[in-house]
């Protein structure tokens, strides 16, 4: 008995060891742990796994590809749970001894089963991510077996399927994409499109100086997905976010081409410029030169020297946890462009290129020759003078020129791109061209630009990186002739019996007779005739440095580089146009060069301490820039054929300029994390810019947020369809430095004269006061927002309210002109409020072969001007800009900036006995009211009650901020075709249509428009009771700033559609011998359809002024290049 009992007992001894192995296993796979890596080799993930999970890997280099780089997103997840997503794709498996995982190769295939019967069907595909580009290491299941394969380096996969499940369904599943499924039906070939999953993910962003990821964001923060923009038209980076962000307004300031727009995130905080700031690459952008050049109204917007097609994200920093890491330049947003860098990988070349037509998607209704002659014959007989006698010719009425259909043209519109990106474990590389040709549909405007790109990145070591990005660019633009009046108002106010062309006339081209309105220019001689050329080249980059000093602590060097040339050239020929003719030849040149260094010492901590994750970042950066310029005019060279400044023999005049600013800053940032469920950060700069007296130079920016996921707390557990629910909340200030170089100091100018004894003297005289007291702009900043996710994230929605108060905003003090000093200095003597509430919502499906997802955004924005200084308002937007016109706007106190200001009308007066009537209110008869008015003239109402209308019955008569702004975006594939549509459209503003102050104007014989035929004529022909009398030189000035012009300015418009289609992956490999991956073909519209009630061109207004202005004449319309309504084609091509 005893010999027997032994052997049992090392039989039970063997089996308690084996099931404490087995328990021990099982609890070394269960422990939780939490690893970020960002494209990082797999033996340093592994390392990393072995520090954190206390594990030891043991395997072979012929097993495990230890180069590989891969990402990794594990928050608190289960050992085993990042092992399968780990090592799955690749084909490993592993087996836990002790502390030991033991890696080995999978036997064959993708854990086949055993016995399986012979394979009668193969199916093939290629899956993709939402952008095209195949994914490797795919997942491809047959459900409800263990039959299995994983996608090829380009995506491309086979698997044999036994005949009897021929009807069966393939499982699709990636880390980091949602899992699909999809019915065989029979089929041989079968693309799949993987969605992205974002709680997967953990999408990261990019924020100042580092990324974080999405969820674990306690500010607020905006992100574009670029693979929706796919063949859309875009000129700049900027036009990339119109309608498709919440709390971020984009309104293209005009339709020609290069033209920039106008991006205002939360509202408008200041007078002065309110752009955000652009970081490309980690190099904050010149963006000076965005405004208007030479006085055209034209926006010459320096962001569209980046090509587009470059561009990986664009993130929208937007409340001060956000910002304040940006310190002095944060006040207006950030707007953060990161360009594509190659992966790992054989070398991928990337195609796309469109051709399309471009038109005028509105003209307006204008009087023909007769309509015009028979409105100019009564506004003259009104004004007591004799009928016009051409105007009775029929030959000269058979003309009936349609200027606008002359000026505006049909155009094309062309892009190319090509990419080539591939690299190794040690070095990755993408680099890229393109060529994009924008002809204006205005006569005599285009956009040419030329791209070149580069970005490297090179593994040196294991902890040290290094890496580069540079571009290069060039483009002509020519543009709109500078001036006054833009090409539309000549268009639509010149007379239409007038032709186009006169061969007789030097030039070729005709003109206004002297009975027709002789400001009103042929707008077509004017832009065939007449140069206004801009030549720009930019060279923008960067190189770093990553040196990782321990584990866990890291230093970056930043040089950035953004040097920009630019030569702008006029030129007016001799001609005659009519009465109108121009005896002198004059040519100009303006030659500018403005360079910016950047140089950036960044250090982050990182370290996770069980629950417990904190980065910590310090920094030290200085940027500076120095501009340098001249400028020559002349008149009168020898020929017309000569355009040479140094050709010129009259009024030759020259002129130089050299700027410089600086800045310094001092930076640091702490996240902190526990458990992933409550979150803290804390910004803080302090910068010193050489735009401020010494005495005000430096100035610091806080800003601290909290966030809380109660999504996490074990009381929602219970909530299975609550994917995710965060609090956020921060607090913060932010500054405002664009303001212009020297501004706190005095200014002289030597070309001033006096007449001195009967002698005209030069010397030097003050053009501006020192102001050495001002200091930055302070926006305080308050942010509240809710992060929630349904279903699994399949419904996804942020809302966030702000209170956003811009302190010290700077403001010019008017001081007497006595003083000899012709500018008016800056004085810290504003404030603006803006408060609102943005919200985003996002739905995604996928249903087998089918996927869609719809995204809608909204914001409503309070904008209130709080204080003044002395409280005196400030009037801008004059109109019209030619003439000395009046201030349509006014800012002051407890009303929104730059609100419409003008008289109220009260209808038309239909005879003497209203006139007298109304002269005579108060009883006195000699009170008059409006003592020029004769019937069919405007009566205006006398708001201050002093018997006389004057510019005290001014009074606010609308607001140009919309009450919303939204957009609404859509998206769908189903078996290699897709769809993308995004709707934009505001809704509760003003617009002042000054387009109709000449259109209804019915004076100085203008041509008008059809509405001029509701006119009052007599009071047995009243017309419709709005539209007055026509009067040569309107004695009442009925066409006054006034509420008359007011009008809603509502719009939705169809702002994109686009459809494509993928060509099947079984097809591409036998037409392209295996050297293709993707051919896309699509149709793109843009401004399809505009629904609105405005009736001038566009409902979308932008800026038309310097940008010291701007802010004050939104909304008003002076008849801005039209937008265009696009058509085109294209094709995209990957090998």
């Amino acid at each position: 008995m005893r010999i027997a009992v032994l052997p049992v007992l090392m039989l039970l001894a063997g089996a308690t060891v084996a099931l404490a192995v087995e328990s021990k296993a099982q609890e070394s796979l269960q422990k939780k742990i939490s690893l970020v890596a960002d494209k990082e080799t797999m033996e340093s993930v592994l390392g990393r796994i072995e520090q954190v999970a206390d594990v030891k890997f043991i395997y072979s280099p012929q097993v495990v590809e230890v180069s590989r780089r891969i990402s990794v997103q594990a928050r608190n997840e289960p050992l085993g749970d990042v092992l399968n997503g780990l090592f799955r794709p690749v084909q490993v498996v592993y087996e836990v001894v002790g502390k030991q995982i033991v890696l080995r190769k999978a036997a064959t295939g993708f854990l086949p089963l055993e016995g399986a019967a012979p394979a009668a069907v193969t199916v093939t595909g290629r899956v993709s991510d939402e952008k095209g580009e195949g994914l490797p290491g795919v997942n491809v299941l047959l459900k409800g077996t263990t039959t299995g394969t994983t996608t090829d380096a380009d995506g491309n996969y086979a698997l044999n399927v036994p005949d009897a499940i021929e009807g069966g369904t393939l499982v699709f599943s990636f880390i980091g994409y949602l899992t699909q499924e999809v019915p065989i039906s029979n089929r041989g070939t079968i693309d799949v499109k993987l969605a992205s999953d974002v709680k997967a993910l953990g999408e990261v962003v990019v924020v100042g100086y580092g990324t974080q990821k999405k969820r674990d964001l306690t500010g607020a923060v905006a992100s574009v997905n670029t693979g929706q923009l796919r063949g859309i038209p875009l000129t700049s980076p900027d036009q990339a976010l119109q309608g498709r962000l919440s709390g971020v307004v984009v309104t293209q300031n005009s339709g020609a081409p290069g033209a920039g727009a106008s991006v205002r995130v939360r509202g408008l905080g200041t007078i002065n410029n309110s752009e955000p700031l652009y970081v490309v690459d980690g190099v904050p952008v010149l963006n000076n030169s965005s405004g208007t050049e030479g006085g055209s109204g034209v926006n010459t917007n320096v962001l569209a020297t980046i090509n587009p097609n470059d561009i990986a994200t664009i993130d929208v920093l937007k409340d001060a946890s956000a910002v304040a890491i940006y310190g002095s330049r944060g006040a207006n947003g950030v707007v953060i462009i990161t360009t594509k860098r190659g992966q790992e990988g054989p070398p991928k070349v990337f195609f796309d290129a469109y051709y399309g037509g471009q038109s005028a998607w509105r003209k307006l209704d204008l009087l023909d020759s007769y309509g015009y002659a028979a409105l100019s014959n009564e506004s003259n007989a009104n004004a007591g003078l004799p009928p016009i006698a051409r105007l009775a010719d029929e030959n000269v009425l058979a003309q009936n020129t349609d200027w606008q259909s002359e000026l505006l043209r049909p155009a094309p519109i062309q892009n190319y791109s090509l990419s080539v990106s591939g690299g190794s474990a040690k070095a990755t590389y993408n680099v890229s061209g393109g060529f994009f040709d924008q002809q204006g549909i205005m006569v005599g405007t285009d956009f040419k630009r030329y791209s070149f790109r580069v970005n490297t990145d090179f593994t040196l070591s294991r902890r040290l990186k290094i890496g580069q990005s540079l571009s290069f660019t060039t483009s002509r633009n020519n543009r709109e002739l500078g001036g006054s009046r833009t090409l539309l108002e000549h268009a639509f106010k010149q007379a239409p019996t007038i032709p186009v062309y006169d061969p007789g006339a030097e030039g070729g081209f005709a003109g206004p007779t002297k009975d027709d309105g002789q400001d009103a220019e042929n707008p077509v001689g004017v832009m065939s005739l007449n140069v206004n050329r801009s030549d720009r080249r930019r060279l923008l980059g960067n190189v770093y440095a990553d040196l990782s000093l321990v584990d866990g602590l890291t230093y970056r060097l930043n040089v950035g580089v953004d040097d920009i040339v630019g030569n702008t050239n006029t030129f007016t020929p001799t001609y005659q146009m009519g009465q109108l003719r121009n005896l002198r030849s004059s040519v100009s040149e303006f030659n500018a060069t403005e360079t910016s260094l950047l140089y950036e010492h960044t250090l982050t901590f990182a370290r996770s301490l069980g629950r417990h994750d904190v980065t910590v970042l310090a920094g030290y950066t200085e940027q500076s820039s120095t501009q340098r310029g001249f400028f020559g005019s002349g008149q009168a060279t020898p020929s017309n054929d000569i355009r040479v400044l140094d050709a010129a023999t009259l009024a030759k005049t020259t002129g130089g300029n050299r700027t410089n600013w600086g800045l310094r800053s001092l930076l640091g940032r702490v996240n902190y994390s526990f458990a992933g469920k409550y979150l803290l950060t804390v910004n803080v700069r302090r910068d010193g810019s050489s735009r401020f007296a010494p005495s005000n130079r430096w100035g610091t920016f806080p800003s601290a947020s909290v966030g809380w996921r109660i999504s996490e707390e074990a009381f929602m557990q219970a909530v299975p369809f609550l994917s995710d629910l965060k609090v956020r909340v921060s607090y913060g200030q932010v500054g405002n430095q664009e303001i212009g170089d020297y501004q706190f100091d005095a200014s002289l100018i030597n070309t001033a004269n006096y007449l001195f004894g009967g002698a005209l003297v030069t010397g030097v005289t003050p053009t501006s006061m020192p102001a050495e007291n001002i200091r930055w702009e302070t926006s305080t900043q308050q942010n509240i927002g809710l992060d929630l996710g349904l279903f699994n994230d399949q419904i996804t929605a942020t809302v966030d309210y702000f209170n956003n108060e811009t302190g010290d905003m700077l403001v010019r003090v008017p001081v007497p002109r006595i003083t000899g000093v012709g500018t008016d200095p800056f004085v810290n003597a504003g404030s603006v409020r803006n408060r609102g509430l943005e919200m985003a919502l996002t739905y995604r499906k996928s249903a087998g072969d089918f996927q869609y997802s719809v995204s809608g955004n909204l914001t409503t924005i309070r904008n209130e001007v709080t204080s003044l200084g002395s409280g005196r308002p400030i009037g801008g937007g004059t109109f019209p800009r030619s003439g000395g016109g009046a201030s349509l706007t006014r800012t002051e106190v407890g009303q929104p900036m730059g609100y419409f200001y003008g008289y109220v009308t009260d209808g038309i007066f239909q005879d003497a006995d209203q006139i007298n009537a109304y002269n005579e209110l108060d009883g006195n008869a000699a009170t008059k009211y409006q003592d020029k008015a004769a019937p069919g003239d405007i009566r205006f109402r006398d708001l201050d009650n002093n018997g006389v209308i004057n510019s005290l019955d001014r009074t606010r008569i609308g607001n140009p901020f919309p009450k919303l702004t939204y957009g609404l975006s859509g998206n769908a594939s189903y078996r290699g075709f897709d769809l993308t549509l995004l709707l934009q459209g505001v809704h509760g503003n003003d617009i002042y249509n000054g387009i109709r102050y000449w259109t209804e104007g019915m004076v100085n014989n203008f041509n008008n428009g059809t509405a001029t035929l509701n006119r009052w004529r007599s009071a047995e022909e009243p017309g419709d009771g709005r539209m007055p009398r026509a009067v040569n030189g309107d004695p009442n000035q009925n066409r006054r700033e006034s509420d008359r012009f007011i009008e809603k300015g509502s719009f939705l418009r169809v702002k994109n559609l686009s459809v494509g289609y993928s060509l099947p992956a079984g097809l591409l490999q036998r037409v392209g011998n295996n050297s293709l991956s993707t051919v896309r073909i699509y149709a793109t519209g843009q401004n399809l359809l505009t629904f609105t009630k405005y009736t001038g061109y566009d409902p979308e207004i932008g800026t038309f002024a310097q940008p010291g202005t701007a802010n004050l004449n939104l909304g008003v319309d002076y008849g801005n290049y039209p937008q265009a309504r696009t058509l085109l084609l294209g094709v995209q091509v990957g090998f």
